[in-house]
């Protein structure tokens, strides 16, 4: 008796030892727990650098996050345990530290595949901030802060008549502000709660870039 005894003692030992090995293999890295940066797809030269230490940190962040409540509390953080109180809070943090790496890096993809088409950090700075398209770019370096006005004839007018056709304005394109175009910049100020003067300023011009974006 007194054998069986240790023989099942020493195989609760090993099978506790070996849960423990699980769970200790379970939490350390690389695993489901961690996040890779990913280095090769983002742009690390990035205009705004204290994004690219953000998300370098948080990457990092999410697996020791991970393991320090497990090895602290015993809590999983991907599987919530409605058993320890704590188990929600460190759920939704975990969460939250996942949906902004994903963030970041989707900023971040976007800017290197800008790059690629030519813009620099500049340019990309521009876009983001006035929420311009790629194709609007351009439009918006020769419109920015410009008023234009019946009568005036230029590559301006040009631009903003693409503009109101691509909103769906059936005006003709001939760098003309003529008696169409101005109706035309009339209903797109009316629509979007702007005093209709016809005459395009720096909102409407703003507001059209905006509106364009594909």
């Amino acid at each position: 008796m007194k054998n069986i005894a240790v023989l099942l003692s020493v195989v609760a030992l090993v099978v506790i030892a070996y849960v423990q090995f699980k769970k200790h293999r379970k939490f350390s890295p690389p695993n489901e727990y961690d996040y890779v940066a990913k280095t090769d797809q983002i742009d690390a030269n990035y205009h705004n650098q204290a994004l690219v230490t953000e998300y370098f940190e948080t990457c990092y962040k999410i697996g020791n996050f991970a393991r320090q409540t497990w090895y602290n509390e015993g809590i999983d953080v991907i599987t919530e345990d409605r058993e320890i109180p704590q188990s929600s809070n460190a759920t939704a943090t975990h969460t939250r530290l996942r949906t902004r790496v994903n963030t970041l890096e989707a900023r971040l993809r976007e800017s290197k595949r800008l790059k690629s088409a030519g813009f620099d950090n500049d340019a990309i700075k521009i876009i983001e901030e006035k929420g311009l398209s790629e194709k609007n770019f351009n439009a918006f370096q020769l419109l920015n802060g410009k008023k234009i006005i019946k009568g005036q004839e230029d590559a301006s007018v040009w631009e903003m008549q693409k503009l109101l056709i691509a909103k769906g304005f059936g005006i003709k394109l001939d760098g003309v502000y003529n008696d169409e175009t101005m109706d035309a910049v009339k209903a797109f100020q009316q629509k979007n709660m702007l005093y209709p003067s016809g005459i395009a300023d720096e909102t409407t011009i703003n507001l059209l870039l905006k509106e364009s974006k594909k």
